[in-house]
């Protein structure tokens, strides 16, 4: 067995202790218990806590990673609704089974939708398997086809606006302080109110898009609502702030 396989069995082992739950776990133990919907909303939380220190710059790096990771996470919530498959990225298949995959689907056997369900089960299995990218999901939050095929989510409507500002925060911001390429930089703070602002909004609409009939009741989505509208109002604190009209501390 070679070295790589046997860091692929190491980290499996590993991810496979992570799903299990230990015989002495208990509530604020050692432990703490994450998903996908506590994710997103803890990468909210932290944009909150930047925006509150005023007098520090550097708060913009940090809101640009969390709020985008945020607005990622909850895209995927809402997509993955009844069926974790539709978050996974089945385009990066190898041609050849994914053409079989397209073909079976198409079919209107039952013998043919197992042999789908086997094929996207095998690839899942194999560890290539992803989750969508951003972009394509920030396409498909728009799409009542993928909203409401596993719910009655509902689809989210983006202005052109919104969407440059939430592809600018990402792209031009979020990338940059996430992989920085070696350059001085020079950035006037109040170019992040309205991106920021267009991004909160989306994260606010996905969350009241939520069909709480469907989804896990342990999500405390009328609290998440709150933080975002807490999170907004900071921003609005952020903009006084840079105008002048909020002294320094």
């Amino acid at each position: 067995m070679d070295k790589n396989q046997n860091e692929d069995n190491r980290i499996e082992d590993l991810l496979t202790q992570m799903e299990q739950i230990p015989d002495d776990y208990e509530p604020n133990s050692r432990y703490f218990e994450i998903n996908e919907f506590s994710n997103a909303i803890d990468s909210l939380k932290r944009a909150h806590a930047f925006l509150s220190n005023l007098d520090d710059p550097y708060r913009w790096k940090w809101v640009s990673i969390s709020l985008v990771n945020a607005l990622y996470g909850l895209m995927v919530c809402v997509l993955r609704v009844g069926n974790y498959k539709a978050v996974i990225d089945f385009d990066k298949m190898d041609k050849k089974p994914k053409k079989k995959l397209s073909e079976l689907w198409r079919s209107n056997s039952t013998e043919d939708f197992v042999e789908a369900r086997k094929l996207e089960n095998k690839f899942i299995d194999s560890g290539t398997a992803i989750l969508i990218p951003f972009l394509k999901a920030l396409e498909r939050i728009q799409d009542e086809k993928f909203m409401k095929k596993y719910s009655s989510n509902r689809t989210i409507e983006i202005s052109q606006s919104e969407k440059a500002n939430i592809l600018e925060l990402r792209k031009a911001f979020r990338n940059q302080f996430e992989h920085y390429r070696p350059l001085s930089w020079m950035i006037d703070q109040r170019v992040f109110i309205p991106i920021v602002r267009d991004t909160l909004s989306i994260v606010k609409k996905l969350l009241n898009s939520f069909n709480l009939k469907v989804h896990n009741t342990t999500w405390n989505i009328k609290d998440a609502i709150s933080l975002c509208i807490r999170t907004a109002t900071l921003l609005v604190e952020n903009e006084k702030y840079l105008d002048g009209k909020i002294p320094s501390k």
